[in-house]
């Protein structure tokens, strides 16, 4: 690699030269031009080298790091195809759902008071408790991403301040060993199903 060459392409990567200019403009003038305003003891030679090596090694890095996006994309295209091709899979029969909730009723109605702010007069009707899972969305593959206890809920409340009207909302609470995991809105969910 010439002088020339290693300054062009140390000043393309933007990396200073510690004091060198890099040539600039067409033609030798130019290059003679840039080489007299070196001091006359820096050995330009090495520092356009040792300039070429750090561009050389950062456009190594941007390859590895762009083939590594490049695999996790490959990858991600892979379980999308897979989900896509193969549906939402189903828990084993041996799968664990933890112990049935021992006080379903109670934890939900703390859950639906305390996190979210059901009002005092609302009336919530609670299921019983069934197996259940959720899977991942299909273009994430379609796993089991959770196993453990659904039930169902509707709650029922004021529709507004003033006045005698109630609505109804359903929504189907996750419970894992007796413990509120989350709520979705809506009496179905369409990455959660029943195991029983």
């Amino acid at each position: 690699m010439t002088g020339r060459t290693a300054l062009a392409l140390a000043a393309a990567a933007g990396l200073g030269l510690g004091g060198c200019a890099a040539p600039s403009g067409p033609g030798p003038e130019a290059g003679a031009a840039a080489a007299s305003e070196l001091p006359a003891s820096a050995d330009w030679r090495t520092d356009a080298a040792r300039a070429a090596s750090r561009a050389a090694a950062t456009l190594g890095e941007a390859a590895e790091a762009t083939a590594g996006a490049a695999r996790v994309a490959g990858a991600s295209a892979k379980t999308a195809a897979h989900g896509l091709r193969r549906g939402f899979e189903r828990p084993a029969a041996s799968a664990d759902y933890g112990a049935p909730p021992s006080d379903a009723p109670g934890a939900i109605r703390s859950h639906f008071r305390h996190v979210m702010r059901a009002p005092e007069d609302a009336s919530l009707r609670i299921g019983r408790p069934r197996r259940g899972y959720m899977n991942h969305g299909l273009l994430r593959g379609g796993g089991v991403a959770w196993r453990g206890w659904l039930v169902d809920v509707e709650v029922t409340q004021r529709a507004s301040l003033f006045g005698d009207e109630r609505r109804s909302q359903a929504y189907v609470v996750r419970l894992r060993d007796g413990e509120v995991i989350d709520v979705h809105r809506g009496a179905e969910h369409e990455f959660l199903g029943l195991a029983d």
